[in-house]
């Protein structure tokens, strides 16, 4: 892998670790209270994702520096030794060195509570809002001219009935909205309301098997523009049957893991219609107390799962018919202030997506794309306010016109926090 930073970024570097403040250098302990600031700067060699061989648009810079802050505030108090309520509230801007159409500011809202009742209840709420510009997509029709935010509203419930080893009964209901500023991306704005029911059997407190039932209902609303004006939507359900399953040795190894059996049905993208087999396999494994690693494995129809870009500030919801892909992370703290962290992440994509007509009507177009992501970094935090990281990645993408293509990307990020936190109540 070569990195060919542009020539000033040196400066820009320098000015981005000596301004104030960058993101957490690594995993903290929780603490009932905190306030974090944050600035980053980050060069990438193909911001705009043009495909391999394809002219820099007038007006525009395939490489770019974008320097970002962010000032987060919240609260972790649990109560006993079950019970838990936390928020956090996030602003964040971002700035262009050549793309200046790209500026942006962002914010994130997050809570939610873990509570028990007796012996017998339990349960968790989550609520999320979170505003940020998604990840520019390889094509070679064109680069978005505009900066194009991502909105995703999302909450979700579930209730427990059982005690903590033994059979338990669990129920869920979950909502999600999500909305991209940018026309062109209309047709990708969807909402979704899912519920589940199970049974879990825990033998102990650190394995359970469970065995459930999910059903998924949701519109994409402005799917098709017509002629006459308004849209025309696209109405999807989905059904599947969870088969999960929890396995923790002695702290060092946990192995958490889901296979799904079911399908998905859309009413005019039929071409996204899914069946068969998904799920997820995580293992988290820490030989020592400095090395840690974990190993994820990922199967999922469209909506269902989050594209893998690890670039703070970049974020997606996959838009594919199936993904699958796997991540190994490693990390390794030498000592107590330094801590070193590499992973390389492989995706492969099935696409699927309805492009209009010149004359009206849709024409549904497929494809697949093959992505590979690789990334060094280092942290240090000389101070127990103060935190410093700098990461290296390299993306490769092999993928077909017109909803993919081959794209190439280096990246150098570098970042610094200041926080202030009240007394930490456990570790992590």
């Amino acid at each position: 892998m070569t990195l060919r930073p542009a020539p000033h970024l040196p400066a820009l570097l320098m000015a981005a670790l000596l301004g104030g403040a960058l993101p957490a250098a690594h995993a903290q302990a929780v603490a009932p209270w905190f306030v974090r600031a944050t600035v980053a700067m980050l060069h990438d060699t193909n911001y705009l994702r043009l495909a391999a061989g394809q002219a820099v648009p007038a007006g525009y810079s395939k490489a770019d520096n974008v320097i970002s802050g962010t000032l987060a505030a919240g609260f972790d108090r649990r109560f006993g030794t079950d019970q838990r309520a936390y928020a956090g509230a996030q602003l964040r801007t971002s700035r262009l060195t050549n793309n200046n159409a790209f500026d942006n500011q962002g914010w994130r809202l997050a809570g939610g509570l873990d509570w028990r009742a007796g012996n017998l209840f339990a349960g968790e709420v989550r609520v999320v809002t979170d505003r940020s510009q998604a990840a520019l997509e390889s094509s070679t029709t064109g680069v978005l001219g505009e900066a194009n935010l991502l909105t995703l509203n999302q909450a979700d419930a579930v209730i427990r009935m059982g005690r903590l080893t033994g059979f338990n009964a669990e129920a869920g209901l979950g909502w999600r909205q999500v909305d991209y500023s940018a026309p062109l991306y209309d047709s990708r704005d969807y909402s979704e309301a899912s519920a589940s029911l199970g049974v879990r059997y825990r033998p102990s407190e650190r394995s359970s098997i469970g065995l459930g039932a999910r059903a998924t209902r949701g519109s994409y609303p402005r799917f098709q523009a017509l002629s006459v004006g308004g849209f025309r939507a696209d109405d999807y359900d989905g059904r599947f049957v969870d088969l999960t399953a929890t396995y923790i040795v002695t702290g060092k190894s946990e192995l958490r893991a889901r296979l799904s059996s079911g399908r998905t049905r859309h009413e005019n993208a039929v071409q996204s219609d899914f069946s068969g087999l998904t799920g997820v396999l995580d293992w988290t494994w820490r030989p020592t107390g400095k090395l840690g690693f974990v190993t994820t494995l990922t199967r999922e129809p469209s909506q269902d799962a989050y594209f893998v870009s690890e670039s703070p500030g970049l974020r997606s919801l996959e838009f594919s018919r199936i993904s699958t892909s796997l991540r190994i992370g490693a990390d390794y703290a030498p000592s107590a202030r330094l801590r070193l962290r590499a992973s390389v992440l492989g995706a492969h994509r099935e696409l699927s997506q309805s492009l209009p007509l010149p004359g009206g009507g849709l024409i549904f177009v497929s494809g697949t794309d093959r992505t590979l992501i690789g990334k060094l970094g280092a942290s240090w935090q000389p101070t127990s306010l103060l935190g410093l990281g700098c990461d290296i990645g390299h993306e490769l993408r092999r993928g077909q016109a017109p909803l993919s293509a081959n794209i190439t990307s280096s990246t150098l990020e570098c970042q610094e926090q200041l926080a202030l936190e009240g007394r930490s109540l456990e570790s992590r």
